[in-house]
């Protein structure tokens, strides 16, 4: 700028006379000048366009002069003759590219708008920037990134690399088999089974027709017991000293006997 402010100082008060009152000489022409107001200027010296006073072999690019064999005017700005001009940028195509009015650099493409680097990165559907070993998966409806060396795409689920899927009641589950197990009910721990909608450890409890008991109970008539205290007879409870007589009633076999579904105490039985 101050070269600029110098260059049409020496024009008004060495080459150029004033031609806002006084006609120019019959060799020289008037130039209104934007920064000086009107000028006369010898024409084989100099060239006057929109508004602008310049030497005679330069033009204008936007109320700046430029010699056209080393610049350009493209759309308003100045650029090197070989330049080509990207979103009101300069640029030259050995060292970027431009893409819709976006600067990015040679080796680089363009993602939603935003540059990156070929040789790091890709673009999937044109919107989705992920690293070049990644790949994409459609995880609760949303389109995701993932790394496969640390995760794995399952039914459109993201899960571990070392996880499978447990589908139950229209939900999926992502688990370690490992340490769970899929079952019927969903998630179980890895040494459990199911009983009646229920997870439970084998070594700890029994399942009789989807009633739980204990590991080392036994069951009758859908009731679990103790086989050390009773005894399951015919379907009914008794005490481990006893047996069923009829349908009904336990006895104490010390005791008693059962005869034709009667108890009768021992001794009257044996005379």
């Amino acid at each position: 700028m101050i070269k600029l402010v110098a260059f049409f100082l020496v024009i008004y008060f060495v080459v150029c006379q004033s031609c806002n009152d006084n006609p120019c000489d019959a060799s020289y022409s008037c130039c209104d000048t934007s920064a000086f107001g009107p000028l006369c200027y010898l024409p084989a010296e100099h060239s006057c366009a929109n508004n602008v006073l310049c030497q005679a072999t330069e033009r204008v690019c936007a109320s700046q002069c430029y010699n056209p064999s080393q610049y350009q005017c493209v759309n308003g700005s100045l650029c090197g003759v070989t330049e080509k001009v990207c979103g009101g940028q300069c640029y030259s195509e050995s060292s970027h590219t431009c893409f819709d009015g976006v600067l990015c650099g040679a080796n680089e493409n363009i993602c939603s708008g935003q540059c990156f680097d070929r040789s790091t990165h890709r673009c999937f559907g044109e919107n989705l920037l992920c690293g070049i070993n990644e790949n994409t998966c459609l995880n609760e409806g949303v389109v995701q990134c993932y790394n496969p060396t640390e995760q794995k795409c399952l039914n459109d689920t993201l899960c571990a690399v070392d996880e499978d899927i447990c589908f139950n009641n229209n939900t999926i589950q992502c688990y370690n088999p490992r340490n769970q197990t899929c079952s019927d009910i969903g998630l179980c721990a890895a040494e459990e089974r199911t009983c009646n909608g229920q997870c439970y450890n084998p070594a700890l409890y029994t399942c009789f027709d989807g009633i739980m008991c204990g590991a080392t109970e036994g069951i009758c008539a859908g009731q679990c017991y103790d086989p050390n205290t009773f005894v399951c007879d015919s379907g009914k409870l008794c005490q481990s000293n006893e047996r069923l007589c009829g349908t009904e009633q336990c006895y104490n076999i010390n005791e008693f006997t059962c005869v034709n579904g009667q108890v009768l105490p021992n001794d009257q039985v044996n005379q």
